[in-house]
């Protein structure tokens, strides 16, 4: 019975010293992880404070960087805008000053074309003008001959006639003399068979009688 107490008390006196022991190693494995988890945290914390810091660092530097990117952007599109400013005010001019060019040429072309078109309408009027003056004058002229001929034609008509009526009428007056002659012939032939006396009373009778023939026929040959 000593022996089991013996035994009892001294696996009681281990069991409590090994009761002890983990308890020491529980307080120092809890000592340790508590200044582990310490560390830990303070090098989390120290972290995190860098990243804080580093991440306000970063965000200055991206806020200034974007700034000074975003003032340099703004800056060139503004010179570029005062330059397409110029040059849309020199493009400008220079297409005023082009338009008014094209503007005066097509002025002075038309001027021009006016002008030639004035001289060629009056020189066709010109040329109408003697056209007309030219064929009025030939018209003239060719009525001018043809009344002429017309009138040379009735002058000769006329002359022709009266040419004819006077050849007629010598012609007539001819005859009746031809006949007066051979009256006067026949007389004469008849008388000289008489005798000088009595040719010689006889001639006076006879020639007025003759006269009085002329006399008698003359109104029947101009009737």
């Amino acid at each position: 019975i000593r022996q089991v107490l013996h035994r009892w008390k001294e696996r009681a006196v281990a069991e409590s010293r090994y009761r002890e022991l983990c308890e020491i190693a529980d307080l120092h494995r809890r000592s340790r992880m508590l200044a582990k988890c310490l560390d830990g945290f303070r090098q989390n914390v120290q972290l995190q404070f860098k990243k804080m810091v580093l991440r306000g660092k970063h965000d200055n530097f991206v806020s200034d960087h974007v700034i000074q990117k975003m003032f340099v952007t703004w800056k060139s599109a503004l010179n570029d805008k005062m330059i397409e400013k110029k040059q849309t005010e020199q493009a400008l001019w220079f297409w005023c000053v082009t338009l008014e060019h094209r503007v005066l040429r097509a002025w002075i072309s038309y001027t021009q074309y006016r002008k030639k078109k004035q001289k060629s309408y009056r020189a066709a009027l010109q040329d109408r003008r003697q056209y007309l003056i030219q064929t009025g004058l030939r018209q003239w002229m060719k009525s001018v001959t043809l009344a002429e001929e017309t009138r040379s034609r009735a002058v000769l008509e006329a002359v022709t006639q009266q040419t004819y009526r006077a050849n007629e009428l010598a012609l007539k007056w001819g005859r009746h003399w031809r006949n007066l002659v051979k009256c006067h012939a026949r007389s004469c032939t008849r008388i000289s068979r008489n005798t000088d006396l009595e040719n010689q009373r006889i001639l006076l009778p006879i020639g007025s009688s003759v006269g009085k023939t002329t006399f008698l026929e003359t109104p029947k040959f101009y009737e």
